[in-house]
């Protein structure tokens, strides 16, 4: 369950800044429209944030947030965000059949669209993944649905790695997206925490 408001160890910033949409805890608000940054990887969200600040990353929404941010504010959003326990999200599962064509694509790729297995770069187990990449289990799907449609559009970036996606973004159908964030939805009751 979210925290219901700051605890003495909820930095200043993430109280009056981060919380409105990611929660106190990390866990978001219960919409799909933002991601859970609990228990990412720090260097992965200082990154982010840093690209947000420099116009790297493109959010109506962020950019202005994180252009108010200095350099202790985003080491300390970073550093308490990636301690925050991820909690079960609570939201309804997609049906089967979808989370199953989204497991396969993830573990198998499609080879002849040029598409990797993200489970390379976006494992489940947080004790083999990458620091530089986001952990999707538990994300919610309308929000890495869109973040592969951004990336295929090239409005998404900011980080040295994000140039990975690209041909990823590019094979994947709109069916197989939505496939693939369903499945990394679902998979936060399998992910190692």
């Amino acid at each position: 369950a979210e925290a219901e408001g700051p605890t003495e160890e909820t930095p200043r910033v993430v109280a009056s800044i981060c919380a409105n949409c990611h929660g106190f805890d990390g866990n978001g608000r219960g919409e799909g429209a933002f991601p859970r940054l609990a228990g990412l990887p720090s260097e992965y969200l200082s990154a982010t944030l840093q690209a947000y600040t420099n116009g790297e990353r493109h959010s109506g929404i962020m950019e202005p947030l994180a252009a108010r941010l200095e350099e202790s504010d985003i080491e300390e959003i970073a550093s308490y965000y990636s301690g925050q326990p991820l909690a079960r999200s609570g939201s309804p599962a997609a049906e089967e059949a979808t989370v199953a064509r989204g497991r396969k694509i993830a573990n198998e790729g499609l080879p002849k669209q040029n598409v990797g297995a993200c489970i390379a770069c976006h494992p489940l187990d947080r004790e083999v993944h990458n620091p530089n990449y986001p952990f999707l289990a538990g994300q919610p799907a309308d929000y890495l649905s869109l973040q592969i449609e951004l990336f295929k559009n090239r409005r998404r970036g900011g980080t040295e790695f994000s140039k990975l996606m690209h041909p990823i973004s590019d094979g994947l159908e709109p069916r197989q997206k939505r496939e693939v964030a369903a499945f990394y939805e679902s998979a936060e009751k399998n992910a190692n925490r």
